[in-house]
């Protein structure tokens, strides 16, 4: 896009700036940082793969200039930012909020990522959708009371009213000091296009008086938010039993799509190889699947559509323990598992022990209630200040209210066929990964298994989600195999199974740094090799290498006075200028833990399932390294991807011409908090619900245009729970269906468009 012409054609009707007419900041104490108005500000800018220049027009809000962001999409960021020369200090403010003015002049939205850097070390990341041609004034909380505190969400409401937009947390809360502030970054990352922002009038103000109750009963009896109203609100147990029985009359007379074959393969195109089960070919410069039939088939689905996630916490946990008892042998990781039925006999040991969590909650059922089959257990969070305790599953007892229970558990018999009734109504042609198991069997829409490696072996380091297993202790291989072995008692020859994920979103490493990049051999390296298998394999390729430890610290410029030495772990994490022959090598060294994880999976997989596809660990864009995904490349008959990003786009996937390999979306996803009544929008973020369905097409079309890809899958079927999956507190817009189980009209619609044509326009002919 050529910004000049793009400035030209520019003749909008702009939304009116959003503040009151008597702001929530007007009178509160603030101090000034940029407005633009001088040169000096203007120095202070520095541009990441972006333009920049000084406006007198649309987006000024104080004075008479802004500061215009011309940013680039497709690209991993483009931005700006603002490092004066002297720290911004913040002495004078108590409980204080990064607060600036933003106008898009885009005709789309915008998913705009703010950093705030203290000069003490820290920094906060938030995030915000601007709608398109809109002014706002965007704000977060830099020092509060609610700020580092964890309370099982992972996005509040807001602690006060305003019509400013309160923008969204990226990542863990952390306590900061924000007294000093040495740098302010604004950025768009992999964007579908290119995006004009005005900013103006950034400053620091101390926050209004908050609502001491804002948190207080803000959680209805159905989940839902109590405290504002929104389109597909319900407010009565009859009006959800009344849009069931619209929608059951709709789905009894709906089909599948006329041009899918039994699997939801193209039928209406080639007819390859019939094998009986799924494959992967490539099919005249496109790699595609292959169904049990010979069609060509592109997986779209939808994962996690099963009850494991659907708890949140209440507040409530009991005092025997017995209810934290684990088995050592149990393959299943905390939030994979179903309703866990609590016993009375430990249910009666029930106490408060998060009083605030529990009083979020207008209404939870009495333990006596019929729906007190809804109460469950959770042993262990990955985030948040509740270790473990009693949850909730609002979703499940919205399907018993919408449903009826004519004998035990037939609720979740009528869900069961309906989400499969709906999914083949919407065009899906498969579900994602983490289906729940009373799918697999239904012979009406292909699946994938999914099973983890855990347990009680040696680990490396600590990643952010979990230590890394060793995978030259001989129990890690046993235990790849111990829980194969229970996937393949499930889906084993079954044709409707597509393939097996071993494993998510794991801890490889990242491109950047040389500590985040080899991370997983630094770790090795300073550990004791008497306590870690993989050290000894580290030594003897270093001693295979360079014979002599003075050899090593010559070729490493290091100082290592003998193998026993490093033997026993040395640091290199803040090696100062590692030069290429110390990189080369820690890279070895990271894909020999790669290839030896992968072989071990590989194995394992194709013994017990030999018809069924491998298709890897789901890695993430923030998560991989190339020398993990070249030891990959040896084992995976399918690379998979969970990739959150406001568009799939096109210079992030270059190494896949490298492999020339099929490759898969694990997870995607928009959310939207202006029309959902959730505080959290996703991890992106769309303006409303015709914002999302929009960003869901285009996202959709740009994977089924690139001929590496062959499936892509949506994360998830229904709303977190506005107070946190118990996991790790996500409380986000993220559904094809609410938690009351009423799917988003929007998102069915983009899903048939996209779908409707989704064969012709990936392999482009029919059958003649």
């Amino acid at each position: 896009m050529k910004y000049t012409l793009v400035l030209v054609a520019l003749v909008f009707s702009f939304n009116s700036f959003s503040q009151d007419k008597k702001s929530v900041w007007d009178g509160q104490k603030q101090i000034e940082l940029f407005d633009f108005e001088n040169k000096k500000d203007i120095k202070s800018v520095k541009t990441l793969t972006s333009k920049i220049e000084i406006s007198n027009k649309k987006g000024v809000t104080k004075g008479s200039k802004a500061l215009t962001l011309f940013l680039k999409g497709d690209e991993k960021l483009s931005g700006i930012d603002i490092k004066p020369k002297k720290v911004l200090n913040s002495k004078g403010l108590k409980d204080f909020c990064f607060v600036f003015d933003a106008t898009n002049l885009t005709n789309v939205s915008a998913n705009v990522d703010v950093e705030v850097h203290s000069s003490k070390g820290g920094v906060f990341r938030r995030m915000a959708c601007m709608p398109a041609n809109s002014s706002e004034t965007y704000y977060f909380e830099l020092e509060g009371k609610d700020v580092e505190v964890e309370n099982g969400l992972r996005n509040n409401p807001p602690a006060w009213k305003s019509k400013s937009f309160m923008m969204a947390n990226k990542g863990a809360r952390s306590k900061v000091d924000f007294s000093q502030i040495s740098k302010i970054r604004m950025s768009i990352r992999s964007a579908y296009e290119d995006k004009i922002i005005v900013i103006d009038n950034i400053r620091l103000v101390e926050s209004p008086e908050r609502d001491p109750n804002y948190l207080i009963g803000f959680v209805d009896k159905f989940g839902q938010n109590a405290k504002v109203d929104f389109p597909l609100k319900i407010s009565s147990d009859n009006e959800l039993k009344k849009l069931a029985d619209i929608e059951l009359k709709y789905l009894a007379t709906s089909k599948p799509m006329d041009n899918r074959s039994k699997f939801g393969g193209w039928k209406e195109g080639p007819q390859l190889q019939a094998t009986g089960y799924f494959r992967a070919q490539k099919y005249k410069g496109k790699w595609a699947l292959v169904d049990p039939e010979g069609y060509l088939f592109f997986s779209s689905g939808i994962a996690n559509v099963r009850m494991a996630n659907s708890t949140t916490f209440t507040g409530m946990d009991y005092k025997n323990e017995a209810i934290r008892h684990r088995d050592p042998e149990d393959v299943t990781p905390e939030d994979s598992k179903n309703i866990v039925a609590i016993p009375n006999e430990i249910r009666k040991t029930a106490y408060k022990a998060y009083p605030g969590r529990r009083d979020m909650f207008v209404e939870l059922p009495s333990y006596d209630d019929p729906l007190a089959n809804h109460y469950s257990y959770r042993r262990e969070s990955h985030k948040g200040n509740i270790q473990h305790g009693e949850t909730f599953s609002f979703y499940r007892a919205n399907l018993e209210r919408r449903y009826g229970e004519q004998f035990e558990g037939s609720y979740l018999m009528k869900w069961r066929d309906v989400t499969l009734d709906r999914m083949l109504d919407w065009g899906f042609t498969s579900f994602g990964n983490w289906a729940g198991e009373e799918f697999y069997g239904s012979k009406r829409l292909p699946y994938f298994a999914n099973t983890w490696v855990i347990g009680d072996f040696k680990t490396i380091g600590k990643g952010e989600w979990h230590n890394m297993g060793d995978p030259f202790d001989p129990e890690f291989a046993r235990r790849a195999k111990y829980s194969i072995d229970i996937v393949a008692d499930q889906v084993k020859n079954n044709p409707w199974c597509v393939g097996v994920f071993v494993d998510n979103e794991k801890s490889w490493g990242s491109e950047g740094s040389f500590r985040s990049k080899y991370i997983l051999a630094l770790d090795a390296l300073e550990m004791d090799e008497t306590s870690l298998p993989i050290k000894g394999v580290y030594m003897r390729f270093l001693k295979d290498k360079y014979k002599t430890a003075k050899a090593l610290s010559k070729a490493w410029k290091v100082n290592i006075d003998s193998w026993n030495t490093l033997s026993k772990g040395i640091s290199f994490h803040n090696a100062k200028k590692p030069n290429k022959t110390m990189a080369a090598d820690m890279g070895k060294m990271v894909e020999i833990y790669a290839d030896k994880y992968f072989q071990i999976v590989h194995d394992a997989l194709k013994e017990q399932l030999p018809n069924h596809l491998y298709l890897g660990c789901r890695f993430t864009s923030w998560g991989m390294t190339a020398e993990v995904r070249k030891a990959a490349k040896k084992y995976v008959d399918v690379f998979s991807f969970n990739y959150y990003r406001e568009a799939f786009g096109k210079k992030f996937w270059s190494f896949m011409e490298e492999f020339d390999m099929p490759a898969m979306i694990g997870e995607f996803h928009y959310g939207a908090t202006s029309d959902s009544g959730i505080p959290y929008s996703g991890l992106q973020q769309a303006s409303d619900q015709s914002d999302r369905a929009r960003l869901y097409k285009q996202y959709m079309n740009e994977v089924i245009d690139n001929p590496y890809f062959v499936g892509a899958h949506w994360f998830q079927y229904f709303d977190s729970s506005i107070t946190g999956r118990a996991h790790d507190g996500e409380n986000c817009n993220i559904g094809f269906v609410t938690i009351t189980d009423r799917p988003y009209l929007e998102m069915v619609k983009a899903a048939k468009e996209v779908h409707k044509n989704m064969y012709e326009r990936k392999y482009g002919e029919t059958k003649k």
